[in-house]
Parts: C-alpha cells; sequence; structure tokens
C-alpha cells in the first residue's frame, strides 16, 4: 500500500518537521506466519536514524483492539524494532484504547502517536532553536500548571479547553503547544479537528521535569505543596 505508506512520510515531515527516509518493502516479510501477511503490508522508514516498520493495515473491518495490539507485539519480537500500526482512521474510543495500551499508531493527516520514538524525538527538539533549553512562555507554563492542577486528572487532554479558559487567542495556543512538545513534556496528535496532548509520565514527574523551565510564578508553591515537593526543591 505504497500510497498510505508516503502519506505517513509526508504526514510525519508536516506535523513534526522530521526528515525520513523514503519508504520501502521490508525484507522480512516472507517469514512471518500468513496471519500478519494477511493482515497487513509492510514498509521500512527510518525516522532520526532509526529503522521503523509501518504495519499498513488492509482490511476495512478492523479486528479489535487486543489483536491489533498481539499482533504487533508479535511483529516487534520479529522484526526488532518499533512497529507504527496505521490505518486510514480511528473512532475516538479505538484511539484512547490504543493510547492505554501504548501501542503506536497512525493516522495519515489526522492522528498519530509514537512512544517508543518519545525520547529520540524530544532530543530532536532539543536540537532545534527554542526548544527545550528555553523557559516556557507564560501562557505555556499557564497551560502546563493548569492541566497538572485539574481536580481529575487524565493524561490527554485538549489544549483548545484550557486556553478558553485562560482567554488565549488561537495563535497563542498554537504557541504554547509547540512549546510544550519541544520541552518533551507533552505529545500532541488529532482526533477529527481537534487537537490533543498526551502525557507519558505522572502528574509528578511532569512537574519535576517541567520545573528547570518554569518562571517562578506567584503560585508556584501552590504546585510544590499539591505534589509534595519542598519549598527548597522548587528553586
Amino acid at each position: 500500500m505504497p500510497t498510505l505508506a508516503t502519506s505517513v512520510q509526508n504526514y510525519l515531515h508536516e506535523t513534526l518537521g522530521v526528515s525520513t527516509s523514503g519508504h520501502k518493502p521490508w525484507a522480512g516479510e516472507e517469514s512471518l506466519p500468513y496471519f500478519l501477511r494477511d493482515a497487513f503490508d509492510f514498509r521500512q522508514l527510518d525516522i532520526l536514524d532509526h529503522k521503523v516498520l509501518l504495519a499498513l493495515e488492509r482490511n476495512p473491518d478492523k479486528p479489535s483492539i487486543g489483536d491489533i495490539r498481539n499482533r504487533l507485539d508479535k511483529l516487534r519480537s520479529v522484526a526488532g524494532q518499533p512497529v507504527v500500526y496505521v490505518t486510514e482512521s480511528l473512532a475516538s474510543y479505538e484511539r484512547k484504547r490504543l493510547i492505554a495500551q501504548k501501542v503506536p499508531f497512525l493516522v495519515p493527516g489526522n492522528q498519530l502517536y509514537l512512544p517508543d520514538l518519545g525520547l529520540d524525538l524530544r532530543e530532536y527538539f532539543r536540537q532545534r532553536p527554542n526548544s527545550a533549553d528555553v523557559p516556557l512562555s507564560p501562557s505555556a507554563q499557564a497551560m502546563l500548571i493548569s492541566a497538572l492542577l485539574r481536580p481529575r486528572w487524565e493524561a490527554e487532554w485538549r489544549p483548545a479547553e484550557t486556553a478558553a479558559l485562560l482567554g488565549y487567542t488561537p495563535m497563542t495556543l498554537s504557541r504554547a503547544v509547540r512549546e510544550l512538545v519541544a520541552a518533551g513534556l507533552a505529545q500532541a496528535h488529532k482526533a477529527g479537528r481537534s487537537q490533543y496532548l498526551s502525557m507519558a509520565y505522572s502528574p509528578r514527574e511532569i512537574w519535576e521535569r517541567a520545573l528547570p523551565l518554569l518562571r517562578n510564578p506567584d503560585f508556584l508553591g501552590r504546585i510544590a505543596q499539591a505534589y509534595g515537593l519542598k519549598d527548597g526543591e522548587t528553586s
């Protein structure tokens, strides 16, 4: 399915600004059992000097999330490299379940979740100008802290809702999202027209990772108290 694979390559470049190699057939396909070769087309892609196997869904009637996870686990053990599930569409509940089970997936032009490449992507962004070495802007900082202070913690959230509560313009929202992603504090993906941020760490871990980038707001002590940090740890 070269057309879908090409769409993946274009989407990665447009969404992350990441250059990828041209996709090509995967040499290990013939060694797979028939049920895997029947379920997917396979293409090899290099992302940030890492070989990634794209498992492109062939059947219009997608299998269950559990079957997808089991098949990708089998592929990963055979290929010895990250495997990304690629399909033309996903329902909202399917996307949430795949994220909850940390199954890498990509819907070109719509959704993206690559936990296996998270560390490498964060390092890539750190090497770019205005990335993780630069303190967060007041707007990005306020959005992050607002997300951490929500009464019910959710690792996936819509930044547009938080920005609306804070009275931010779409331009300010877009800039804040880029900063949080570049700092390695969240991963961005879309579902339809809605943008989501997913956080791979607990609230306390996110807070500790963000501390070097914060500008010491007046309510810093409130955050420290909420996550059991001593005053001295926030300086």
